[in-house]
């Protein structure tokens, strides 16, 4: 990924407005201490399919908990 892990993040807090630049880290848990739910998980899939041209389904982001576990997952699809 040409992309490091700090530029996902800041385009990860670009996308929601309700996230203060640089509240997010690659050990933040999305699904606890991020307002997670089905529409910000669209918001974030969508997001990751303009800006990396990766669709990710519900099963890929399963075993994910943390934003370095999503970048990692990015990263893979990309390879």
């Amino acid at each position: 990924m040409k992309d490091s892990i700090e530029d996902f993040i800041v385009k990860i807090e670009n996308e929601f407005e309700n996230t203060p630049s640089g509240s997010l880290n690659p050990d933040t848990n999305f699904r606890n201490d991020f307002e997670w739910s089905s529409v910000n998980a669209l918001i974030l899939f969508s997001m990751i399919n303009i800006e990396y041209d990766v669709i990710l389904t519900a099963e890929d982001i399963q075993p994910a908990h943390t934003i370095s576990d999503l970048y990692q997952i990015v990263s893979k699809k990309l390879q």
